[in-house]
């Protein structure tokens, strides 16, 4: 028996009649188990949830749900590209044929306003009114008009497409179901059908809800997850606020992160930068120079002409600027990237740079014995399957010597203990410091003791460096 599996990507907040009646078409006309992909303790809009999501999951199941996962905070919180795209992601994993959701319009009039927003011109509309500060929901009204805007631009609807676009790419077949009685954020009800916001609205003057609502809402949410509290708060709060919370919250290993070589950033910024970095006194900090990854609007601003990116000069001198401060206000840096206070090495990055074993459990996880890496299948029906017929779904290769070479290289080598020598073997050793020769004369690598280490003049140009001591 083949059993057909559907999505729903919700919040359920709180869990409604109009979300019982959506689960119950589900199953009544489209398929025989429907998981919910649902949000956390947070929603979309950066809310604490109104009740908590054990809660929520709970009635979900008592109402025609069949599984409830929970989709990540970082991507329940985003905007609506990345938490249809994420969410989208999760159903195809957990071997979800079809999403359902809630909308105000047909399939077929979804996927010709789909139509319109994609074309190109529309597109650069929107691109254009954004960079000129509009939020996306207003930059596209402006772009489609107001006739079609007022359709596009329903908190439904821009989810809706997004979805759309979404399963294209997952070949997942997206189902529309009409809403029924009143619309995402009406404040009227409809017989036994009220908005969530109207319910909302009702428990925050603690009004009665039970007619619109199988939940049993006695009270407002209980969070139990320290770190989802942490996160909803540094949200609004500048860096030395931030840092006062997890301190308050007795966290006492704090890791920050610093990109420098922004378009226009001169070098007396930066500088202020890393001093305001320093006063806040954490633990471990991270730097990184800005990339333009390729496909991502960054990088199209940057063909385009529209933003220019810092000068290599510049890049040097901010990296000598960072790595001068942060080691006179004494912090240890142990890695290209990295600095930390006496004790406060990133261990799980540290693993990686030292060949450190270690073993990956379930689906997608990936494992490293020392001498062969191995790769869970990702597919959770697939993983769960085999598991059950007493086999593990994994693939994995064997790490040749040279191979092994070449990642001692690319990675003990941005480190500041630098190349073991002697765990080389000769020939290993012999060739490594015969390529190494003309960099050690140039002053950019150094022996220090029995270890090849990158010198300060060198840190800047590790990639090149570190290329050609590899083996071919």
């Amino acid at each position: 028996m083949i059993v057909q599996r559907a999505a729903v990507i919700c919040e359920f907040n709180p869990f409604h009649n109009g979300h019982k009646f959506l689960l119950e078409k589900i199953k009544e006309e489209f398929a025989d188990e429907v998981v919910c992909i649902m949000s956390g303790s947070f929603v979309q809009r950066g809310d604490i949830a109104i009740t908590d999501k054990y809660a929520r999951a709970r009635t979900a199941l008592e109402n025609g749900a069949d599984m409830v996962a929970e989709l990540p905070t970082v991507y329940a919180v985003s905007a609506a590209q990345v938490f249809a795209k994420s969410g989208v992601q999760i159903a195809y994993e957990l071997g979800c044929e079809k999403l359902c959701f809630g909308s105000e319009n047909s399939l077929e009039e979804l996927y010709s306003l789909l139509d319109v927003l994609d074309a190109q011109e529309t597109q650069k509309k929107i691109a254009g009114y954004m960079n000129d500060g509009d939020y996306y929901p207003l930059a596209l009204s402006k772009a489609v008009g107001n006739d079609l805007s007022e359709i596009i631009c329903k908190p439904n609807n821009i989810l809706a497409l997004e979805y759309i676009r979404a399963c294209r790419s997952y070949g997942i077949e997206p189902i529309a179901i009409k809403r029924i009685g009143v619309g995402h954020d009406d404040t009227e009800v409809c017989g036994n059908i009220a908005s969530a916001t109207k319910i909302r609205e009702l428990l925050i003057n603690g009004e009665d809800c039970s007619p619109y609502t199988p939940m049993r809402i006695s009270e407002p949410c209980q969070l139990s997850d320290i770190d989802q509290i942490i996160c909803y708060l540094l949200r609004s709060k500048n860096p030395a606020e931030a840092v006062r919370l997890l301190r308050e919250a007795g966290i006492a290993n704090i890791s920050i992160d610093l990109i420098y070589a922004f378009p226009g950033e001169s070098l007396a910024q930066w500088h202020d930068d890393v001093l305001q970095a320093l006063l806040l006194d954490v633990e471990h900090i991270s730097a990184y120079a800005l990339s333009y990854e390729e496909g991502t609007p960054l990088e199209r601003m940057l063909r385009e002409g529209r933003v220019n990116e810092a000068d290599e000069e510049l890049q040097r001198q901010m990296y000598y600027d960072l790595k001068d401060l942060l080691e006179a206000a004494g912090y240890e840096h142990y890695e290209i990237s990295n600095f930390a206070r006496q004790g406060f090495r990133s261990r799980h990055n540290s693993s990686y740079w030292n060949h450190t074993p270690y073993i990956g459990l379930g689906a997608g996880a990936h494992s490293f014995d020392g001498r062969r890496r191995q790769w869970n299948v990702a597919h959770l029906d697939q993983y769960i399957r085999a598991i059950g017929e007493g086999r593990l779904p994994a693939e994995g290769e064997e790490i040749d010597a040279v191979t092994y070479y070449n990642e001692t290289v690319m990675t003990a080598l941005r480190t500041c203990e630098g190349i073991d020598l002697s765990a080389l073997t000769d020939g290993q050793r012999q060739s490594c410091l015969r390529q190494a020769q003309r960099y050690m004369e140039g002053g950019l690598l150094a022996i220090k003791g029995n270890r090849l280490v990158l010198t300060r003049e060198g840190l800047f140009v590790s990639d090149m460096v570190m290329s050609d001591l590899m083996a071919l």
